[in-house]
């Protein structure tokens, strides 16, 4: 029974093995898929931040997403030049700070 159990050990560790050596055959480390940024694709060339609050502010940020580094703040109305749309859209404040807001604050030319 013990050699039975031992047997099966062995088979069960090499198969698993097996597994994970799947995509290293290359030699190659297997690498994270990386997300492209938003590209322009028929953006206006400007639009107004629109916050639906009066006098309200949106984070301006360093990339497309929520966990990226905060570079300035904008205010309701203010405009900005577009330089990429998509989910998040890529602007340039009138001060001169590019960064990235969530799109469905960036309305309008």
């Amino acid at each position: 029974m013990t050699k039975r159990i031992m047997t099966m050990f062995l088979l069960l560790t090499l198969a698993v093995g097996a597994y994970f050596m799947q995509g290293k055959a290359d030699g190659g480390e297997v690498k994270p898929t990386q997300t492209k940024p938003p590209t322009a694709t028929d953006a206006p060339e400007a639009c107004n931040v629109q916050t639906g609050i009066e006098g309200g502010t949106v984070n301006l940020r360093a990339c497309g997403g929520t966990s990226c580094a905060v570079l300035d703040i904008v205010t309701e109305g203010e405009r900005l030049t577009i330089l990429a749309a998509g989910n998040w859209t890529q602007v340039t404040t009138e001060s001169g700070v590019t960064g990235w807001l969530n799109s469905k604050y960036c309305k309008g030319k």
